[in-house]
């Protein structure tokens, strides 16, 4: 394909099919067992010609209540069976024996009530007692302190006096400082630490948050902005070890240089070299546009990728926010029952200069919407490919709903916009450039 023309490059967001439901099968009325009654013209045994038709007598089973009328009787009703109350009832449905069970003789009270009022008495006084007796004790040992204190300040040459009271060694080691005890160790001060938050990322590989000096042991990684999210930040980890940017450079090559449809196959790198001013269509609701905004923050946070702004008008990314239906009418290259889409198209030096994406608003509820939103609209920076490699990704090819990028993903994107990497560039001239730059 030409590389003149501009090429559109699509995305959709996977979804599982729906099955449609059943109808489960009709119901079925129950039959009505209604008697028997005589057919007008129907004669019984012994009935003379012209006599009238005598009605069979009916037998009425017993009622429940004298005073209900029976079946068939003027302004009859029939019974209605309530089902029993709930909760709790207002008496016990047995008789409380009215007698004191047989056994021993129930104690005198009084005798208990005397008995406890003595031994509270005893317990007040022994408190009252003990109260001022430690009053006293405490008293005279602040006055016991007092006075040695003095004597200490006046005679301070007698270290040799004897210790009579803890009070008194106290105030003599407050007051001479000849020599210091040795027998007590010197405490250092806990330095206090300065190590990073742990954040676990169970699904990546090599993402976590760098120290301050693991940062400062790689100039190129110091250059690097952190980013505003945990896992922006956790992505450095893969610029620090060898092993970890291979296994990145890995996953861009296949996320990057590749298209899940019309792919041209010719390996080289498309990325966004002018402001890209997005514009929104259609019909989101306000946590579409929550996370469209979220997203766009995080981007800029990185300081690579050039400057995202939402516009009124005038757009270079255009964002549909459609049902279904109208997909189609709003995306070039719409494949069909994708619940997003996106396209992007370059110029001769194979810079992105234009994209559209589409969300289906009637097909998903919100959790699952914010998902496409992300996953369309990184992708659109020019990343079309999806994989089955991390299950966690934003770039996963089976469905799945994650509301954040890996590090893995944020490490894709840093090196897709490296600012030594140009639109038009080789895999492997890539690779040299930024194992040169990292690892040298």
């Amino acid at each position: 394909m030409n590389n003149d023309a501009q090429n559109p490059y699509q995305q959709p967001g996977n979804y599982p099919g729906q099955q449609p439901g059943q109808p489960g099968p009709p119901g079925q009325q129950p039959p009505h067992n209604y008697p028997q009654q005589p057919y007008p013209n129907q004669s019984y045994p012994g009935q003379q010609e012209g006599q009238p038709v005598q009605q069979p007598s009916h037998s009425y089973p017993q009622q429940p209540y004298p005073d209900q009328p029976y079946p068939g009787q003027p302004g009859h009703q029939p019974p209605r069976s309530y089902p029993p109350p709930q909760g709790h009832y207002p008496h016990p449905p047995y008789q409380m024996p009215q007698s004191r069970p047989s056994g021993k003789p129930p104690k005198n009270r009084s005798t208990a009530v005397y008995l406890s009022l003595a031994l509270i008495a005893l317990l007040i006084i022994g408190l009252v007692v003990g109260a001022v007796f430690l009053l006293k004790h405490l008293q005279a040992d602040k006055e016991t302190a007092l006075t040695t204190g003095n004597t200490a300040v006046t005679t301070a040459p007698a270290v040799t006096t004897p210790v009579t009271t803890p009070a008194e060694t106290a105030a003599t080691t407050t007051v001479i400082e000849t020599t210091p005890p040795t027998e007590e160790p010197t405490v250092e001060p806990t330095p206090e630490v300065t190590e990073a938050p742990t954040v676990e990322f169970p699904t990546d590989p090599y993402g976590y948050l760098l120290s301050q000096a693991e940062i400062d042991a790689n100039p190129a990684v110091g250059l690097l902005e952190k980013g505003s999210s945990h896992a922006a930040q956790a992505s450095l980890a893969y610029f620090t070890k060898r092993e970890a940017f291979d296994l990145a450079f890995s996953y861009f090559s296949e996320i990057a240089l590749k298209s899940e449809y019309n792919d041209t196959n010719d390996n080289l790198i498309h990325k966004w070299e002018i402001p890209i001013k997005v514009e929104v269509r259609g019909t989101p609701s306000e946590e579409d546009l929550a996370t469209l905004n979220r997203i766009i923050s995080e981007l800029n946070s990185l300081k690579v990728v050039p400057t995202i702004s939402i516009v009124n008008s005038g757009g270079n990314y255009l964002v549909y926010f459609v049902p279904l239906e109208e997909m189609g009418n709003v995306i070039s290259g719409y494949v069909e029952d994708n619940w997003g889409f996106v396209s992007i198209y370059w110029d001769g030096n194979h810079k992105i200069t234009d994209a559209e994406a589409a969300i289906a608003v009637d097909m998903m509820n919100q959790e699952e919407r914010n998902h496409i939103i992300l996953e369309e609209f990184v992708q659109g920076l020019g990343m079309l490919n999806d994989s089955y490699d991390y299950a966690d990704s934003i770039f996963q090819q089976d469905w799945n709903v994650v509301q954040d990028l890996m590090p893995i993903d944020w490490a894709v994107i840093r090196i897709l916009y490296h600012p030594d990497l140009y639109s038009g560039m080789s895999k492997d001239k890539a690779y040299r450039v930024l194992i040169r730059e990292f690892f040298n």
